[in-house]
């Protein structure tokens, strides 16, 4: 997502400063980069519960896959990364799905 906003202005670089945007565009992604159980630690428990309301399931099951008991299906990862705004990625919710 972060790449599809940046390619307009690559359009504009050349090929060797585009790669280093790259590469600055992945760093800073992995470095502000939460996972999903820190981002619900910073919840109080009512912003949690619409939170999971907001991405269509329980905070159970946010709870199950937290703990490693379930996995975060794709779709579910994907809603998590947008009501995150990329705090969470879906790279991070659901790291055994294929992007």
């Amino acid at each position: 997502a972060l790449m599809d906003c940046l390619n307009p202005i690559f359009t504009l670089i050349d090929e060797r400063d585009k790669k280093i945007c790259y590469m600055m565009a992945f760093i800073k992604c992995w470095i502000f980069a939460m996972k999903l159980s820190e981002f619900l630690s910073s919840l109080s428990k009512d912003e949690k519960k619409r939170f999971a309301e907001d991405c269509s399931c329980s905070l159970g099951h946010l709870y199950n896959i937290v703990s490693g008991q379930r996995r975060c299906g794709a779709s579910l990862a994907v809603r998590i990364e947008k009501r995150t705004y990329g705090k969470v990625t879906k790279e991070e919710a659901a790291p055994h799905v294929e992007w």
